[in-house]
């Protein structure tokens, strides 16, 4: 398989260890012996072409009397690559029909070269090496972008340096900076954990191939590359069953393991102690949080048992990680008393109180390692601490966190981390005390450090529910005494509810509304984890579609009823309304402002406030650039209103990897925030094919964040946001408001749910992805069906609809009507990084969209003849504004093609890179669908295909780059 990239790209020459390595291994793959090897190209194209090439090496391997593997499979995958390179060269001046039939007349020659039997197996295999291929290719950028330039731990200073200011001027801008990275669990990563562990291992090797200092290393290293290739090549990639709530949860875990190691050294970094200036308690932050486990809304699946069993699996995970750190370091500290190693009277005292206590037991009541402990090692005291340490960690972990008081004796094992980190605060006193090695306490002060970041809990617990929900809980709770939601009174029976001094409820929930019962049994549930771990646990309570302010009221009288604001000296729980459609944006600024207008309220907030804003409903409901407009008008006017009423606003973004979703790059992102944004800091949701790409590996997690933390500088001292001023307003007022039609309208176009559902894959809801129903309820219209699988299907289906529909139509429509605005628009994408993002990132799913491909797709609908009216009027409809939207932008931007800027060249020559790979995967994804889709198909040949759709997901996923 010569998964080769094009002799055009930049030169390197003085030849990668890659190259060298590619080059031997490219004359072993038949039919390639004959090529002439290209040119070197850049580091990370030779990194490409090598792991091409192992792939390729893997898949020529005959591998026994039944497999498919061999030559033959290896050239009719080479074939496809070739006729689909051709196939885009050739169909630029032909007929849109020329990419599909070179392609299918590839595959089909090359199938004809295997009996019948094992066709529909080779097709799988076909797709499992383009898929591969795509995944080894993000892995070699992931390494050269992320892995290879970040652990920088003086990424500011050069920062600084390079912009022209002070370090000290930097470091002051990060004061009181607060960032927040939240995991959720929505249902976009196909991989299982085991594979992500394998493609671990290759970023991991990459970087000893690299750092090879004599051939025999690299030779080793390549070796160990093929063999990590060939186990992701024989490794089942998607999980065998949909996950649980539990399984998403501890697929979580290789991710956080990463966070833990990553976390401390970032903040040690942020808090510079060079400079004594800096106030340590106004330091910078970064918080780690998630839903998954917490997230209610729409998963029946998520209760209070799968909320105890995902917050005790994290405990027992931690505590053990701490409990090893300890039995490590135990051993390290054997000062002993024959020698210059003093005790202090202090830790005396503690000692002997401790035997004192110990002794006062029967030594049937010890357990027999604290009775080891006592005896072994009386003489060598800090290492008999630690293990003491230890055996208090195992024995916290012999009772359940939710029985409280815990079952655990106080002197076999710790209640609380508090308790840990005071031990550990004694031990590295003691050592100070004897003057010994600064070395010596580091790995103390690491661990502890740790232990104050992440307690027994590790990360935050996001609790998510709809309002109305939220809102029904209540009602049911004074059996059904209270105005209705929409009853103009329902406000002021909350407030009279809220203005009694006892918490207590007025009677105890019953009710047949499974739902209210739920809700009720999680808030309790977190009550006591919030006083057994931690107040990050179910710290903040999410409301999804949030329409009034009593939705936000009936929330705080329920966590006011669960007891979740009943301990002492705990932060309040912070309700976070989410404003999820375009009218719900349009009103959140009056109605934050209902909400602090109100005294109580405002003191219950005491001074601070968080709101999420949601990118992938708001862009389901008003497309792409209305979704946006609105999200940037809600922001700045919540900020204004906060304001006055002196409160600190923080948005919490609800963001997903694709530009449909409110993603692309973490700079653009930044800048594109209006005044005051950033002030207080903000969150950031992540999930699926996201993760991955941030956390596999500390370096990774390290350059993702170092992004946010250079873009907030770039932002604070660089280039201050433009505030747009009133024209500015009305011209995007009008692009809105004329991109809003055009999507309207076509969602409106008759047959548009049925070409929805016939031209996307809506296979991908059998997908193992997540444990959450992918719909609310049957599909009758699009507001029926969640904002994720909407985006994943479009992007499948290289229509990529939700990041530039209406775009083209809008811009046309301003400029026919005051020709002068061309020159308008122009100046507004050199000057405001709103509206430049908004530009560049539609370009980026313009050019990754495809209109050869929607015909194939389309073509789905109607398979037993040609395409019907609707079907048709719908795929023009889609190719008019496509081709509008591209002239468009490129009228805008004033180039003769797309992602021209140099921020965007790294992107755009990657896809191109990719392209010839991704082609055939979704044109064999066609195929696979006409097949899957047929009534009377074998139940053996479905099972088959349904493995090769699957494939081809993840394939188009690892393509583009994001899921959907």
């Amino acid at each position: 398989m010569a998964f080769s990239t094009s002799a055009s790209l930049p030169c390197n020459t003085s030849g990668s260890p890659s190259w060298r390595w590619y080059q031997q291994v490219v004359q072993h793959l038949p039919g390639m012996s004959a090529r002439h090897p290209s040119e070197p190209g850049t580091m990370v194209y030779d990194d490409i072409r090598l792991l091409g090439a192992l792939l390729g090496t893997v898949i020529s391997k005959p591998r026994g009397l039944h497999s498919i593997e061999g030559p033959e499979l290896f050239l009719l995958i080479e074939n496809l690559r070739r006729a689909a390179k051709y196939s885009r060269i050739e169909a630029i001046n032909v007929s849109d029909k020329i990419t599909s039939s070179v392609i299918e007349a590839a595959l089909k020659q090359g199938l004809s070269t295997f009996p019948v039997s094992q066709q529909d197996e080779c097709i799988r295999k076909t797709v499992g090496g383009f898929r591969l291929f795509l995944e080894l290719a993000a892995i070699a950028e992931n390494y050269h972008v992320k892995h290879r330039t970040s652990r920088n731990p003086r990424f500011i200073d050069d920062w600084a340096q390079a912009r022209g200011v002070s370090s000290e001027t930097a470091y002051d801008a990060l004061r009181g900076l607060q960032l927040r990275f939240v995991s959720t669990a929505h249902p976009t990563q196909v991989y299982r954990e085991t594979y992500l562990r394998h493609e671990q291992r290759v970023l991991a090797l990459l970087g000893k191939l690299h750092e090879a200092s004599t051939e025999q290393e690299e030779a080793v290293a390549v070796a160990a590359l093929e063999d990590a290739v060939e186990k992701l090549w024989l490794t089942r990639f998607e999980r065998w069953e949909r996950p649980t709530v539990s399984d998403e949860a501890r697929g979580l875990i290789p991710y956080l393991t990463v966070m833990v190691d990553a976390l401390p050294a970032m903040l040690a970094t942020l808090q510079n102690s060079e400079l004594p200036t800096l106030a340590k308690k106004n330091a910078p932050v970064i918080e780690l949080g998630s839903w998954i486990g917490g997230d209610m809304d729409g998963n029946p699946y998520t209760n209070a048992e799968t909320l105890t069993t995902v917050l005790e699996e994290r405990r027992q995970w931690l505590i053990k990680r701490y409990e090893s750190t300890l039995l490590t370091l135990a051993h390290e500290y054997s000062y002993s008393h024959h020698t210059a190693f003093r005790l202090s009277p202090k830790f005396q005292h503690q000692l002997q109180q401790a035997n004192v206590a110990l002794d006062g037991l029967p030594a049937q009541e010890q357990p027999e390692y604290i009775q080891n402990i006592r005896h072994f090692y009386q003489r060598e005291p800090i290492r008999q601490y630690l293990l003491l340490m230890a055996a208090r960690l195992r024995g916290a972990l012999q009772a359940p966190w939710h029985i409280v008081p815990l079952q655990v004796h106080p002197l076999f094992g710790y209640t609380h981390p508090d308790q840990l980190l005071q031990d550990l605060d004694t031990v590295m006193a003691e050592l100070r005390y004897n003057v010994v090695s600064p070395v010596a306490i580091t790995p103390l002060a690491d661990l502890r450090q740790q232990v104050a970041l992440f307690g027994f809990h590790w990360v935050g617990m996001d609790l998510r529910e709809e309002a109305s929900v939220i809102q029904q809980a209540v009602t049911d709770w004074v059996g059904g005494k209270a105005p209705g939601n929409e009853e103009p009174h329902r406000l002021e029976w909350l407030l009279a509810q809220l203005s009694q001094e006892d918490d207590a409820p007025p009677c105890q929930v019953t009710t047949d509304q499974k739902s209210s019962t739920r809700l009720v049994a999680m808030l309790k549930t977190i009550a006591v984890a919030r006083q057994v771990f931690s107040s990050a646990l179910g710290g903040h309570l999410l409301l999804s579609m949030t329409h009034h302010a009593h939705d936000v009221l009936a929330a705080w009288l329920l966590c006011r009823w669960c007891g979740l604001e009943q301990l002492e000296n705990e932060a309040p729980v912070a309700l976070v309304p989410l404003f999820e459609t375009i009218d719900d944006l349009e009103k959140a600024p009056a109605m934050m402002a209902e909400l602090f207008s109100n005294p109580r309220y405002a003191a219950h907030c005491n001074g601070k406030h968080i709101v999420l804003m949601a990118y992938s409903d708001s862009n389901k409901d008003g497309g792409f650039l209305t979704s946006q407009w609105h999200l940037y008008q809600a922001q700045q006017a919540i900020t204004i209103v906060a304001k006055q009423y002196n409160i600190s606003i923080q948005f919490y973004h609800g963001r997903g990897g694709s530009i449909g979703r409110g993603g692309g790059p973490t700079q653009r992102f930044m800048e594109s925030l209006p005044v005051g944004a950033t002030d207080h800091g903000l969150q950031i949701t992540e999930q699926g094919e996201v993760l991955t790409h941030h956390y596999l590996s500390e370096e990774n997690t390290f350059f993702h964040w170092q992004q946010y933390i250079t873009a907030y500088l770039d932002r604070t001292l660089v280039t201050p946001p433009y505030a747009p001023d009133a024209t500015t307003v009305a011209i995007m007022d009008r692009l809105s408001s004329h991109a809003f039609l055009a999507y309207k309208a076509l969602k409106t176009l008759p047959g548009f749910i049925h070409y929805f559902e016939t031209a996307t894959p809506r296979e991908i809801d059998s997908i193992h992805m997540g444990s959450r129903p992918s719909h609310r309820r049957a599909i009758e219209s699009i507001s029926d069906l969640r904002a994720i699988p909407w985006v994943f299907r479009w992007y499948q289906a290289r229509t990529l609809l939700p990041g530039w529909y209406g775009f083209g139509s809008a811009l046309s429509a301003v400029i026919e009507e005051s020709p002068e605005m061309l020159a308008a628009l122009q100046e507004l994408y050199r000057t405001w990084p709103f509206f430049t993002a908004l530009i560049d990132n539609s370009a980026t799913t313009v050019l990754q969209a495809d209109i050869h491909l929607m015909s194939s797709y389309a073509a789905l609908g109607n398979v037993n003849g040609p395409p019907s009216e609707e079907t048709h009027l719908i795929l023009n409809t889609l190719i008019e504004e496509h081709a509008l939207t591209t002239r468009m932008i490129l009228a805008v931007t004033q180039c003769s093609e797309l992602l021209s800027s140099p921020i965007s060249q790294p992107m755009k020559r990657s896809f191109e890179m990719k392209r010839p790979y991704l082609d055939p995967l979704n044109y064999l994804q066609v195929y696979l669908l006409t097949q899957y889709r047929q009534q009377d198909l074998p139940e053996d040949r479905r099972r088959v295909i349904h493995r090769s759709l699957i494939s081809s997901v993840g394939g188009v996923v690892a393509g583009l780059g994001v899921a959907g």
